[in-house]
């Protein structure tokens, strides 16, 4: 009886054990899918503001690196300009994206949607920055569509609501 014992608890041991890396191995699997479903480049509209709108792109690629335009763009999606360049690292951990700013590029013309630079060359680069960023990742594949859902904003502040961007 001893030995059954034994036995018997060996086996459940091993099924404990074999369940909880069946469990990290979806987890792991489930983050490999979010990480490829990240990469590319994802984008956000902004306006009219007469015949100009707003682009924000986010380029996200397998080093982990990204980079984000502001462009500025006609009524035909033709872009006529840039506002603002980011370059930066990013980190997936479950649904949580950290973004880490290391440089910001911007136009040394005023915040005007007529103001901007019409080659990416001409922005200028406001130095080095340390500024992260974290968003609550949450996709719909079948519409490729992706939001950052921001942390909640105390009531004396000034935050961003959810954003949502389309896949390019």
């Amino acid at each position: 009886m001893k030995k059954f014992s034994h036995i018997l608890y060996g086996l459940l041991l091993f099924a404990l054990l074999s369940c909880k890396k069946e469990e990290i191995i979806a987890a792991e699997a489930n983050s490999a899918s979010a990480s490829r479903a990240l990469i590319g480049t994802w984008y956000q509209e902004a306006g009219p503001y007469g015949a100009l709108r707003l682009k924000r792109e986010y380029s996200f690629k397998t080093d982990n690196s990204f980079d984000r335009y502001e462009k500025v763009i006609n009524s035909s999606g033709d872009v006529v300009g840039f506002r603002q360049r980011a370059t930066g690292k990013y980190e997936l951990k479950g649904d949580k994206l950290t973004m880490v700013y290391l440089q910001f590029y911007n136009s040394d013309k005023s915040k005007d949607i007529d103001s901007y630079e019409e080659e990416i060359d001409d922005l200028i680069p406001s130095g080095s920055i340390d500024y992260q960023e974290t968003v609550t990742l949450e996709y719909h594949q079948m519409k490729n569509i992706m939001m950052f859902k921001y942390p909640p904003c105390p009531f004396d502040h000034s935050c961003i609501g959810n954003v949502i961007l389309f896949k390019a």
